[in-house]
């Protein structure tokens, strides 16, 4: 995987993983692989890995299980919250490069209803 280096490695494997919730390439319940196994996969080092599963835990979209390791969690509104995250993140970066070139809201507003005719 090519990291940037202006963003903090375990977050963009968090983005990584988040994405492969949202998208369904990790299913709700699915076992995750092992930290060990992770970090391999990813070419981090296993204390990276072990920062990504622990905030994932906290941010509630994977759960540790002692002995048997961690899963997607199985929360029926874990896609819907990834989802409006993502559209948030998304929808900010777009807005904040046009207004660092100076667009007004009108502008804005008006750039996107024409690309969704586009679309």
């Amino acid at each position: 995987m090519d990291y940037d280096p202006n963003y903090p490695i375990y977050l963009q494997i968090m983005d990584k993983i988040k994405l492969s919730i949202l998208t369904g390439k990790l299913k709700q319940g699915e076992k995750m692989p092992s930290l060990q196994d992770m970090a391999l996969q990813m070419d981090v080092n296993p204390n990276t890995m072990y920062r990504v599963y622990t905030e994932l835990v906290s941010a509630g979209c994977i759960e540790s299980q002692r002995g048997r390791g961690s899963f997607v969690s199985n929360d029926e509104h874990l896609v819907d919250k990834l989802r409006q995250e993502k559209i948030a993140e998304l929808a900010k970066n777009f807005i904040t490069g046009l207004r660092n070139l100076e667009f007004s809201d009108k502008e804005i507003m008006d750039i996107i209803s024409s690309k969704l005719k586009e679309y």
